[in-house]
């Protein structure tokens, strides 16, 4: 499911702009332009993207085909090939050849917070300021730097085209580390509007086997989510490192039901899962690393975009403010 999960985050980033200390405005409105561009440009760009800092890299066939969507094909490695997502910014309908499987589930898109409660957090959190220009995939690209006001976020680098302001090249450093490239395009290629091809998965879905993921609920008012969840949601008032809470879920059926906090630093995804102790015996959600317990039997467990982790120290700082 690692590329299922990748897939769906692949449409992590959007802004407008505003003046803050250490941001250059040039750079803010490029920046801005460049993640709007994900649903307004129409390319396909061949990728490769990480799956963890030292493991494997899938290598993308990417389909930008404006307001119509995106599809995303896997083509490397082997044991993955030819699956194959499509997502409207309503359904992302997800192919896996191996089991003749379509999987159904909301966007992801639906659930990312608005531009104007993202971008101040951005100047709150980052400076935003040009680089050099270098050459990826054959264009002339213009690096965007967001440099952190909080130690030990990383910084972020993006690589915009400049002449049709498509990242290109997305690049996390940690300091005293080597930057990690979590998106590198090998090639692009662009069209016109009008020009695209349909949407469509490799094999007619009514030869497929259908599977549906409802997706996420809202958790509504704190008496319906304590019934469901069998604990009071844990909601601190705070949180380090510039992080807010933009939205907060319900995940899973009758007896299995946990909770999904999301949040974000405006550039940063990471949703903390919370569940009653006992509850989820089979597939406990995050990551099983950093799983944590309060003294009153929930537990709580991270995850963030695959091939995009958080320092130690900042999942850390997170945790700890859900359990005091």
């Amino acid at each position: 499911m690692a590329a299922v999960k990748l897939l769906v985050g692949a449409g992590w980033l959007a802004l407008t702009t505003v003046a803050w200390a250490g941001t250059d405005d040039r750079a803010l409105a490029t920046l801005r332009r460049a993640l709007e561009s994900q649903r307004t440009v129409h390319c396909v760009l061949v990728q490769s993207r990480n799956l963890d800092a030292d493991g494997p890299r899938l290598l993308l066939k990417v389909r930008l085909a404006g307001d119509k969507g995106m599809m995303v094909t896997v083509l490397q490695p082997f044991s993955m090939q030819g699956i194959t997502s499509i997502d409207d910014a309503q359904t992302l309908r997800t192919y896996m050849p191996d089991q003749s499987t379509v999987l159904y589930q909301p966007s992801p898109v639906r659930f990312q917070p608005a531009i104007a409660w993202r971008l101040p957090l951005i100047g709150a959190n980052y400076s935003v300021e040009f680089g050099q220009r270098e050459r990826v995939a054959g264009r002339t690209v213009r690096v965007i730097e967001l440099t952190p006001r909080h130690e030990p976020m990383p910084t972020r680098r993006l690589f915009v085209d400049e002449s049709r302001d498509v990242v290109l090249r997305y690049e996390v450093q940690t300091e005293g580390e080597r930057p990690v490239r979590f998106v590198d395009t090998k090639s692009v290629v662009y069209s016109r509007a009008g020009e695209d091809d349909p949407l469509e998965l490799p094999e007619s879905e009514d030869r497929l086997r259908r599977v549906v993921n409802p997706g996420p609920r809202g958790m509504g008012s704190g008496t319906s989510a304590r019934k469901a969840l069998g604990f009071t949601p844990r909601l601190p008032k705070t949180l380090p490192y510039g992080f807010r809470v933009h939205a907060s879920h319900l995940v899973g059926t009758e007896g299995t039901t946990h909770l999904a906090l999301r949040l974000s630093d405006g550039m940063v995804a990471v949703t903390i899962y919370q569940w009653a102790n006992g509850r989820l015996k089979r597939e406990e959600p995050g990551s099983r690393e950093w799983r944590r317990q309060d003294r009153h039997g929930v537990w709580f467990a991270p995850e963030t975009v695959i091939g995009d982790p958080l320092p130690a120290e900042v999942v850390e700082g997170l945790l700890d403010a859900f359990r005091r």
